[in-house]
């Protein structure tokens, strides 16, 4: 995480908050068991936004000179929390395309975030061995990936990330990410009203278009992520074959 901290303050990232009331998508998400998760719900959800919104998809370059660069499709990255030797540590990982996947399938990857060995994820692996070595060689080539070259960024960092806050009356004030997007969720209220926590690089995006930003992703889940949890139950119900 201290090179997660270091990079994110070189980002011109600012935060901002949103309740928006995501009823029929925890309606359509109970209709099947397993229901399927928050987090691949708005994995997919930024995913399906980011088609309108290419801002999403979008990186500040500073080196060798100041630039966007617009990366052709979506990476999602995930922050997971799991234990590793006795202590909890923070892993990440990348889906991409989440656009082009199932539901059930971001489903199922997100659990294996969660519940494989670590040594199995091919993320996690990578981070093991690079916090092994010194800082002077594990900044250069963070600063190589993260500020030089949009396509390694993109690839290995995201294009947005989504992390959960599953703590009530509580919320994320302010943070630090390299990333040009983080996206924050905290619980579910009994009206079906949940807060969203946007993190932006203000290099990119203002204040306005992040409010589009969050309607379009909005918009997303009351549309095609209902569609598709409605015809998943469905298909599911009728005895279709899903992998889970």
């Amino acid at each position: 995480m201290s090179d997660v901290v270091h990079f994110g303050k070189k980002s011109q990232v600012v935060a901002g908050n949103w309740t928006i009331n995501v009823s029929p998508v925890a309606v359509a998400r109970k209709l099947r068991r397993p229901p399927i998760g928050w987090g691949a719900i708005w994995v997919k959800a930024v995913a399906l936004a980011c088609r309108k919104w290419p801002e999403l998809r979008t990186a500040y370059l500073p080196f060798p000179w100041p630039r966007l660069y617009l990366h052709p499709h979506a990476v999602a990255t995930m922050v997971v929390e799991r234990e590793w030797n006795g202590r909890p540590a923070v892993f990440f990982d990348q889906i991409k395309r989440p656009e082009r996947l199932s539901l059930v399938e971001i489903d199922a990857i997100l659990r294996g975030l969660k519940r494989r060995p670590v040594e199995s994820v091919g993320g996690y692996r990578r981070l093991i061995r690079f916090s092994r070595l010194p800082s002077i060689v594990r900044r250069p080539v963070w600063s190589f990936a993260l500020q030089w070259s949009g396509r390694l960024r993109s690839e290995y960092f995201g294009t947005y990330s989504v992390h959960s806050f599953p703590v009530r009356r509580a919320q994320v004030m302010q943070s630090t990410t390299p990333i040009s997007f983080s996206l924050i969720y905290g619980l579910l209220s009994p009206g079906g009203d949940m807060l969203v926590q946007l993190l932006m690089d203000h290099r990119i995006v203002d204040g306005l278009t992040s409010h589009r930003i969050v309607l379009a992703i909005e918009a997303a889940m009351k549309e095609e992520i209902v569609a598709e949890l409605t015809a998943a139950a469905r298909s599911h119900g009728n005895g279709a074959s899903v992998r889970d």
